[in-house]
């Protein structure tokens, strides 16, 4: 079963030229899927049609298992409310299951305040790393309960120190040996390298996306 199918999807901003025109994509089970591509290519557009927050002009995107969503710009956080609870809402905001919401929550707030003892209960004071790592604690944490599970990451691991990023780094790769599948949008796809990683160079307006076979680079142009 694909986790994510695309087929024959258009997309464009309103009145603008198209992002996307005929494009066919899909998202394996246990892959690392690295988008990569200039500035303005469409990498974040990509992201979010295929975790549902955009939805195409035109085609369908199928989304067969839970997914989760990480935004550069930390889409999700609330300063106004406490860290646990802002847990609980990126939680719902992934639509998640209800059931295990609160083991899950907190098996993420307890390993975030293993890493970051000294954070603050309100998350107002939290840096940008400690807001990227507390999503993706809670994402981690997820795919343990649910490893038929798709996390979206769009650049937030920039936002970490590199001994931290490189910690992360192993925790999510290891997440691909029980099913979990990534789709990360970088500029560094090097450190993302494994067998089970797939390499999609994303262009404007491109048509198609052909995955010849796992480890082997694509050009979309």
């Amino acid at each position: 079963m694909k986790y994510v199918e695309a087929a024959q999807v258009h997309f464009s901003y309103r009145s603008a030229p198209p992002v996307f025109t005929n494009l066919s994509c899909d998202v394996e089970p246990g892959t690392i899927t690295l988008l990569s591509g200039d500035n303005a290519a469409g990498k974040s557009t990509l992201i979010k049609l295929l975790c549902g927050i955009l939805a195409p002009t035109q085609g369908v995107i199928h989304r067969h298992v839970y997914c989760a969503t990480l935004l550069k710009n930390g889409v999700g956080f609330n300063s106004e409310l406490s860290f646990r609870d802002n847990l609980r809402l990126l939680y719902a905001l992934w639509r998640l299951p209800r059931k295990g919401r609160t083991q899950c929550v907190e098996q993420a707030h307890t390993a975030f305040s293993e890493i970051w003892p000294e954070h603050q209960p309100n998350i107002s004071t939290f840096s940008a790393g400690m807001l990227c790592a507390a999503a993706l604690e809670l994402a981690i944490t997820a795919a343990r309960f649910e490893p038929k599970f798709v996390i979206f990451i769009d650049e937030v691991l920039m936002h970490l120190a590199p001994e931290r990023k490189q910690a992360m780094l192993l925790r999510l790769r290891a997440l691909t040996d029980q099913g979990t599948s990534l789709v990360v949008a970088t500029h560094a796809i090097e450190h993302f390298s494994a067998e089970n990683a797939i390499h999609w160079h994303v262009q404007r307006a491109q048509k198609n996306i052909e995955i010849l076979s796992k480890n082997q680079d694509r050009d979309l142009s």
